[in-house]
């Protein structure tokens, strides 16, 4: 098996994988041994396309090397429409499922080497939810584990394909969620990711409404048998209240995190791509954030080269990326997607000057992120184990650091620390994107 992209694709294949061990199957880890390949792809930008493609041409290599080998394509490629395969590399796989199809996985792989077919049919909006119940088999270490709270999006951003990719948003109920972070506790996770499109509007579809702050509260208040991390990732701005900036003075196991993309400040980009919180909601949210006891680590994203963005535009955004001096920041270049609003819009960037931007505010960051990780030498934080380097190094994260996208921490001790061990170490050196610490 192969996970593309984000963690919410990694939580479809772990679901996958369950059913798949379920109904008796073998996942190994040696794709030489294997009689499959599955790939679950990511369509979300043009740059996540390539990679799709680029497994797929070495799965399609794999199978070449022994009779009776298959190769699947699961995901949000699949539901991609208006995706045009010049190539026709995807006529070329054994069998393509669709995201609603995530449970019917086994059935599919059986019929298949039964020696029946079937088409795609994505005809229909995605309209799939996982539960407490359903299996799953964790790909993650297991010390931390990415908890589903929702999915699709109903914000329609101009340059975003993902709500005809994933569907409307659809909320899990808070009780099942709670039923899963419970069961992931008992059984020795130390960190729970919640994820989502929009997680910020949990609840928006559900009557009546647990919004996220209620939700937080009951996972706050769940019992464990030791000490636990809560991480709110993907929250839109355009529905962070008042409660839930609060909240993260407040409750005991939420971590001062906070996870905001942006996408840009100028007020005229930010309408053309349909955001919904403008200029001045955008930096009285960062500000109300930025005022809290507890000062969380303030991770975004933004895109430069959007249509019709001008110098002044991006210089705005340049500045404000100065001013502001965000603890964790990711850019991309602008990507038609296609049947998105954007595609349609004319006065292009070319992708020469909307490069040239993104690295200039990637220079602005490796700058900023060093002087923020300068400035803590010599402090003791509270980290989480990821593993082990060598004998006496091992690999941690910070509470302000999700695992695979932000800094980490290289801890030197004659100790032996298990993955998931909760402790504070004192840092003694820093880069832009590592610190390097030691057991007090």
């Amino acid at each position: 098996m192969t996970s593309l992209g984000c963690p919410k694709n990694l939580v479809d294949s772990e679901i996958m994988a369950g059913f798949i061990v379920k109904a008796g199957m073998g996942i190994s880890s040696d794709p030489e041994s294997a009689d499959i390949m599955l790939i679950n792809s990511c369509a979300f930008i043009e740059s996540a396309r390539r990679e799709t493609e680029e497994h797929i041409r070495g799965a399609l290599e794999w199978r070449r090397r022994r009779r009776g080998r298959k190769v699947l394509l699961c995901g949000c490629l699949n539901q991609l429409k208006g995706h045009h395969d010049a190539t026709g590399l995807l006529d070329e796989i054994d069998l393509r499922m669709g995201i609603d199809e995530v449970e019917a996985i086994a059935l599919r792989i059986r019929s298949l080497f039964d020696g029946e077919s079937s088409e795609l049919d994505i005809g229909k909006s995605p309209s799939y939810l996982p539960g407490s119940s359903t299996p799953r088999l964790q790909l993650t270490p297991g010390h931390y584990a990415y908890v589903k709270i929702a999915d699709g999006c109903s914000n329609f951003c101009t340059y975003c394909s993902i709500p005809g990719i994933r569907g409307r948003f659809r909320s899990r109920r808070p009780d099942d969620i709670a039923i899963e972070v419970s069961s992931l506790l008992r059984n020795g996770c130390r960190e729970i990711i919640l994820i989502a499109q929009d997680s910020t509007n949990y609840g928006a579809d559900i009557e009546p409404r647990p919004d996220i702050a209620a939700l937080l509260r009951t996972l706050d208040r769940l019992d464990s048998p030791g000490d636990f991390w809560l991480r709110l990732m993907y929250c839109h701005p355009r529905h962070f209240t008042g409660e839930l900036v609060a909240l993260f003075d407040e409750a005991r196991h939420l971590l001062p995190y906070v996870d905001l993309p942006l996408q840009h400040i100028s007020e005229r980009i930010l309408k053309a791509m349909n955001r919904g919180a403008d200029a001045a909601a955008t930096r009285n949210l960062v500000a109300s954030l930025r005022g809290l006891r507890r000062k969380p680590a303030i991770r975004t994203t933004f895109i430069c080269g959007f249509p019709g963005e001008t110098e002044e535009d991006f210089a705005e955004l340049l500045q404000f990326v100065e001013e502001t001096r965000f603890d964790r920041l990711g850019v991309f270049s602008y990507s038609p997607e296609p049947g998105t609003a954007a595609e349609k819009l004319r006065d292009r960037v070319p992708a020469k000057i909307a490069e040239e931007r993104r690295e200039a505010i990637l220079r602005t960051q490796r700058r900023i992120s060093l002087e923020k990780n300068r400035s803590l030498i010599g402090s003791l934080l509270p980290v989480i184990v990821d593993g082990s380097i060598s004998a006496s190094r091992y690999a941690a994260r910070t509470m302000h650091d999700a695992p695979e996208i932000d800094n980490d921490v290289r801890i030197s001790t004659k100790k032996r620390l298990a993955a998931g061990t909760l402790l504070d170490a004192r840092v003694k050196n820093a880069s832009a994107y590592s610190l390097v610490a030691e057991l007090p």
